[in-house]
């Protein structure tokens, strides 16, 4: 494979630290280049399977601390745990329960793409402190 065409259809900057890390070896990078993807193949099985375990994780977590299955339909209120993707979770909930198939397994799928980002924050700041929220039994009872 030829570096320019590499460099072209890559872009400068993702071969750029091949390069320099080469020592400006074209021939080198474009071999570093093509380990770092083999790497990365293998890896991608193992961290597809960790997403998922740590997302069904923060799941069970959050539905025994808050003693709400629909947590996080909950927890988007103003004030609350989700309350930063309060819009994306409304218009999940809307969309799921207007077709008559909610079910929170549905929405913890949904947390990868729609507001994962959020969904991944609360396990690294908020996994083990107590963070409770009224609305969410007030809803949840009501």
């Amino acid at each position: 494979m030829k570096y320019e065409i590499c460099e072209k259809t890559l872009s400068k900057a993702r071969l750029n630290k091949y390069s320099q890390a080469c020592g400006q070896d074209k021939s080198k990078a474009i071999w570093l280049y093509q380990c770092n993807m083999k790497l990365s193949q293998r890896f991608y099985g193992v961290i597809g399977l960790f997403e998922v375990m740590l997302r069904n994780a923060i799941n069970e977590h959050y539905k025994q601390q808050f003693g709400d299955e629909d947590w996080i339909v909950n927890q988007c209120a103003p004030g609350c745990l989700l309350a930063d993707d309060k819009e994306a979770i409304e218009k999940a909930y809307k969309d799921f329960t207007s077709k008559g198939v909610y079910t929170n397994d549905k929405m913890v799928l949904l947390s990868r793409s729609a507001f994962g980002h959020t969904f991944l924050h609360v396990a690294t700041t908020v996994w083990g402190r107590k963070h409770c929220c009224a609305y969410s039994r007030i809803r949840h009872t009501g």
